[in-house]
């Protein structure tokens, strides 16, 4: 397997292995390119490849897990992968590959601010950890807000009393 070179957001030259930036998905929905959550959800360059790829698995495996039962629906109706579910897009992409994308990409970006609290404990890291938590929470409101657009449920529910 050959190497390649290429430039990541913050203009350093990085080499990677062609085949470990793509992590193939189960068929029904797509492959997750890590290079595309790392830019795309602000990783930094310090995160290695390979810490990058086993979060953005555990991510897949949580968003299909949350999604299994629409996604046994859907095949169920004739569908073989998640782009035969809608044609629906926005400015060329489809709108559910975004949503499962953003999904992935919000609790990869989540789980590793998760694994990284405990590097530095110092009062300053300990400043900056907490500075990171609502963040972390955020990220995963809005992957939980994804995958709720894919099952067309609404965001919030209310109860009168």
């Amino acid at each position: 397997m050959s190497t390649a070179q290429f430039e990541s957001v913050s203009g350093s030259i990085a080499n990677y292995k062609p085949d470990d930036r793509i992590i193939t998905n189960d068929g029904f929905f797509p492959n997750i390119d890590t290079a595309e959550i790392r830019s795309g959800f602000r990783v930094l360059d310090s995160i290695t490849a390979d810490r990058l790829r086993q979060a953005v698995i555990r991510s897949m495996i949580s968003v299909n897990q949350d999604l299994s039962s629409w996604k046994a629906a859907k095949i169920k109706d004739g569908a073989s992968k998640l782009s035969d579910v809608s044609s629906d897009q926005i400015d060329g992409q489809s709108i559910l590959k975004m949503q499962y994308f953003q999904a992935v990409g919000c609790y990869t970006r989540a789980d590793l601010i998760d694994s990284y609290r405990d590097v530095d404990r110092t009062r300053h890291g300990r400043h900056e950890t907490d500075d990171l938590e609502p963040a972390s929470g955020d990220l995963r409101r809005d992957a939980i807000h994804a995958i709720r657009d894919i099952l067309g449920k609404t965001r919030t529910t209310a109860v009168l009393i």
